[in-house]
């Protein structure tokens, strides 16, 4: 199947207005005269576009699959910038959450410290409070053991 209105009107495009000599005149060729010409020509033309429009359609199936693939690609895009967005909440959460541990962690070191120092005072002041009562236990006997000497030494009365 060949059809001769485009082809002509292929020729006519393509010779347009122009003479023997190459210019712009008022001759064109009709149809008849240019598929008479070269019937060779029709049938390369014919191929030609048969041959063109089996690249458009190739083409087009590859911008469709270039499309395919481009809309995945976005969507991938998408889901990973979602992703990361979550990402960097979590990130953010738990930097805050360290800080304040760090920030604990501090005042607890103080405390700790405090006490610490407390703890070594009240073991020194526990340390002196024994060692007097030590020293007020043995006075104590020592004073009970000389009234017991006295009380013997001292004569009876009857």
């Amino acid at each position: 199947y060949f059809n001769y209105s485009s082809a002509g009107s292929f020729l006519m495009k393509l010779v347009g207005n122009r003479n023997d000599d190459g210019k712009v005149g008022s001759k064109q060729l009709t149809l008849a005269e240019a598929t008479g010409k070269s019937m060779a020509d029709a049938n390369a033309e014919s191929e030609m576009l048969a041959e063109l429009k089996k690249f458009r359609k190739e083409n087009m199936d590859s911008f469709c699959d270039l499309k395919s693939s481009l809309n995945r690609l976005e969507n991938t895009m998408e889901e990973l910038k979602q992703r990361t967005e979550g990402l960097d909440k979590r990130l953010t959460e738990v930097e805050d959450r360290v800080s304040a541990k760090e920030d604990s962690h501090i005042q607890h070191e103080k405390v700790l410290s405090y006490l610490l120092h407390r703890e070594a005072s009240l073991a020194s002041k526990c340390d002196d409070m024994e060692n007097r009562l030590r020293l007020l236990a043995f006075q104590l006997r020592k004073a009970q053991a000389n009234r017991s000497v006295a009380k013997i030494l001292r004569p009876q009365r009857k």
